[in-house]
C-alpha cells in the first residue's frame, strides 16, 4: 500500500467515525430551580431524535352535552385537560412527559375578569413536571393571544420531546 492510499484510508476512517451518533451523551437541562415549573435551557446532544407534537386543546369536561352547552372549565382543568392528552399521545410514541424538553402555551383572558389565569395554569403545569415523581420540567413560552376560536377555551398547548 503506497503513501496515497493510506492517506485515503485514514481521511475515510475520521469521516467515518465523525459522522457517528454520541450515543451515550445526555439532555442537559439547565436552571432546576426548585418551585419554579421550568428551566432556563435544554441542550440536546447529537445522535438525538426530537420529537414534536401538535397543539393540544382541552376537551369539554361532559363530551356527551350538546355542543352549544359544553363547559370546559377553568385554566386550570383546561391545562389539566391537555396534558393529559399530551402525555397520552407521548406513551403512544413510546415517550413520556419526562421526555418533554419545550413547551409552548397560548393563553386567552377569561372574559369575566379580563386576565390570564396564570396561577391556575402553573398550577397545573406543576402536577406533570418537577415533581417527585416526574421531576424533568421542560423549557417553556407562554403568549396571551387573543382567542382559540371556541368560546370559553383559555390554552392550547404544544410540546417538543426527545427520544431517549
Amino acid at each position: 500500500m503506497n503513501f496515497s492510499t493510506s492517506l485515503r484510508l485514514v481521511a475515510l476512517t475520521v469521516a467515518v467515525l465523525l459522522l457517528q451518533p454520541a450515543h451515550a451523551a445526555e439532555v442537559v437541562r439547565n436552571g432546576n430551580e426548585p418551585g419554579r415549573p421550568i428551566l432556563t435551557s435544554v441542550e440536546i446532544p447529537p445522535g438525538k431524535a426530537l420529537v414534536f407534537l401538535s397543539g393540544q386543546v382541552p376537551s369539554p369536561i361532559n363530551p356527551e352535552a350538546p355542543r352549544e352547552q359544553r363547559v370546559l372549565g377553568d385554566m386550570e382543568a383546561q391545562t389539566m385537560s391537555i396534558l393529559g392528552k399530551i402525555e397520552d399521545h407521548l406513551k403512544t410514541l413510546g415517550l413520556g412527559m419526562k421526555d418533554v424538553v419545550k413547551a409552548q402555551a397560548f393563553l386567552v383572558a377569561d372574559p369575566a375578569t379580563g386576565k390570564v389565569d396564570r396561577d391556575g395554569f402553573n398550577k397545573a403545569f406543576g402536577k406533570y413536571f418537577g415533581t417527585s415523581a416526574q421531576p424533568n420540567k421542560p423549557t417553556r413560552s407562554a403568549f396571551e393571544i387573543a382567542g382559540l376560536g371556541s368560546t370559553g377555551m383559555f390554552v392550547e398547548i404544544e410540546v417538543m420531546a426527545v427520544r431517549p
